[in-house]
Parts: structure tokens; sequence; C-alpha cells
């Protein structure tokens, strides 16, 4: 059975500079380091925002490999272009002692300060190093799955299915049910699975962490405080050869697939099943953009 997901969490860091100079039209004014995919969403509110506060906010967006390497150029100790950054979990070793630990946010007039209860534990904990919270979950994202419903409910897929495999047609329970629902689809003219394959992509190893410890070994262990490394090679053998067959009912470009890779084909109506995010949900089931929606 598919043991547990992995938390793909980007959460949003205060920088030690709060506010910039201030135009005369705004009391002030903020820079923010955001992923693409997000600054899409959050500039649908910005109007709003800037008129109940006087913020002006100024976006600068940025694909995932890039913004570690920007967040790195823009803040120091000595000075910062950004005010807010978006960093994945990964990367808060390398930044948190020049962020604004979260208890010392400002409580906010119109827009209040989040309580950290109403987040999920393992989601606020993300942004935790060094006995201090350094930021808050801006995009807590936990892996999942999407599936071809109309390929499912197609009477003559579900016949044909239970006569060559011995059991009914349905979202992939095991890893043995994805593997064969992927093959039944690939030799049915489509792709059975759309891998993360994209070495430049933190989803790459979110999906062979999501493998590794389904299969029962974790890469990495937190023990008496220090990261080791407790990856058991003979069980992630057997991972990465599963994970290779299922390779084998991939599209072609199968070892270089990011985002907008993975969203065309599927959009396309190519793919029966993959792993995703709930940020990319809405431009699956978007009829204008998407073969495949409701």
């Amino acid at each position: 059975m598919f043991k547990r997901g992995v938390w793909k969490v980007v959460v949003i860091l205060l920088s030690t500079l709060l506010f910039s100079i201030t135009p005369a039209q705004y009391k002030t004014q903020i820079n923010v380091l955001i992923w693409t995919e997000f600054a899409k969403y959050i500039s649908e509110f910005l109007p709003e925002f800037e008129k109940s506060t006087g913020i002006k906010v100024n976006l600068e967006a940025a694909i995932t490999p890039d913004l570690p390497k920007l967040t790195k150029a823009g803040i120091s100790s000595e000075k910062s272009k950004y005010d807010l950054v978006t960093i994945d979990e990964p990367f808060i070793p390398e930044f948190a002692e020049l962020l604004v630990p979260f208890d010392k946010w400002p409580q906010g007039k119109i827009y209040k300060k989040p309580d950290p209860k109403i987040f999920a534990p393992n989601a606020f904990e993300a942004s935790f190093w060094n006995n201090v919270f350094s930021g808050m979950p801006f995009n807590v994202n936990v892996y999942i799955w999407i599936t071809r419903k109309d390929l499912l409910e197609n009477p003559s897929y579900i016949s044909e299915f239970k006569k060559k495999y011995g059991y009914e047609l349905s979202v992939p329970k095991t890893f043995k049910e994805l593997r064969d629902t992927a093959e039944f689809f690939y030799n049915k003219g489509m792709y059975g699975f759309a891998p993360f394959t994209n070495i430049n992509f933190e989803g790459t190893t979110a999906e062979a962490i999501f493998i590794f410890e389904s299969f029962g070994t974790s890469p990495l262990t937190v023990i008496d405080g220090k990261v080791k490394v407790t990856l058991d090679t003979k069980i992630a053998a057997e991972a990465i050869e599963f994970y290779k067959e299922l390779l084998r009912f991939a599209p072609p470009n199968k070892l270089e697939m990011a985002h907008d890779e993975r969203i065309k084909v599927f959009n396309e109506g190519k793919v029966f099943t993959m792993f995703q995010w709930p940020l990319f949900v809405p431009q699956h089931e978007d009829p204008k953009a998407s073969k495949v929606a409701g």
C-alpha cells in the first residue's frame, strides 16, 4: 500500500528589512520574492490589499530553481532587497539566521497575524530551525493523485481490465495496481503515468522521497538533533527498480518532466494518472485549458 505522501511545503518568510522607502502615493511599499505559479494567484488579490492597507506590493516572480539563488543574492545580515521571500523548507537552515522569527512578526491592523494553531502541525513545523519558527506556511501542499475518471467509468475498459488482471479497475491503491493500470492504458495508446524527473526542480526530490518512504526507507532522519543518512540501500534499489518499471509507460521525455510538461500532457488527455500538487488542480479543471476538465 502507499504508506504516505510527501509534504511539499512552501514557507513565506519575513526578511530582516520590513519596509523600504515610502512612495508619495502610498504609506509604504514592500518587495516580495515569490514563486511564479503563486504570483499568478496572488496578483488577483493585490488591488484589494493595496487599497485597504495603503501598502504597495512589488512582486518579483521566479521559477523554483532560481528562488534560492535570488534569495542568497538579495538578503544578507547587512542589507536586504526583499521584505518577504518564499523558501522551500530544505533551504531554511541556510537562511534562518537572516529571518525575523515568527513570534516577532507584527500583529497586523487590517490583516491579522495568523494563529499558528490554524495550520497543520507538520506544515508550521517546516519553518522550525534552531528552536525558532522562522516563518509561516504559505502553500501547504500534500502530494495527491489525479486520475482520469472518464477512463475508469468506461464499460469496455472495465471489462477488459478485469479479464486481464483479475480485479476491478479503479484508482490505484497499491503500487501493483499503479503498475497494472499504467500498463493497461499504455497499451490503449496513451501514457499510463507521468513522472516528475527534471533534476532542476524540487518536485523530483519530493517524488523520490515519496517512493523511497512508501517502500519503507527514509533517506534522511533527525536523530539526537542531527540529520543523518538512514537510507536502506537494498530497499532503495527495489524502489528505484519499481520506478523504472513505471517509466516504461511514461511519455518520451520521461527523464525531463517538470510542472509545465506534466500539466500539458495531462491536459491534452494523454495520461491516465500521476502525482500532483493541489496548486495545479485548477489548471486541470479549467475547460478552456484542459480536455479532461470535470
